[in-house]
């Protein structure tokens, strides 16, 4: 696999291109242990970088992979963030991006006030 030999953006477009969700996430998430999303992401076109928005896009809302997804949000929006205006199709990916983060952001916000609700109802007793 190309993550031994530190091809990161080869292991990122294979994982991407397997249509294996399983595949992909475990990809990101050894590049974020390895501190590597920045060097996988970085130099690749806009067709892929937009399937890797379209992907966390997807998967940010699953518990167990939203601050997988949201390092590789942020390392696309350093990265890519220049190019917005460049390309209508990128551009619209990323509109979608932020608006997804945005409803995932305030679901949080509303679970967070009712985990203080039911503290204080649990503690009160």
């Amino acid at each position: 696999f190309e993550l031994g030999s530190y091809q990161y953006g080869k292991a990122l477009k294979t994982a991407l291109y397997s249509r294996h969700p399983d595949v992909l996430v475990s990809t990101f998430e050894e590049l974020v242990r390895r501190g590597a999303v920045h060097v996988a992401l970085n130099n690749q076109n806009d067709r892929t970088i937009v399937r890797v928005l379209r992907f966390a896009t997807h998967y940010v809302e699953k518990p167990q992979f939203t601050d997988t997804m949201l390092v590789v949000f942020e390392t696309v929006f350093d990265i890519y963030s220049a190019y917005v205006g460049k390309s209508a199709f990128f551009h619209r990916e990323i509109l979608n991006a932020q608006k997804k983060i945005g409803a995932s952001l305030a679901v949080m916000q509303r679970m967070e006030r009712s985990m203080g609700i039911m503290e204080m109802i649990v503690h009160s007793e």
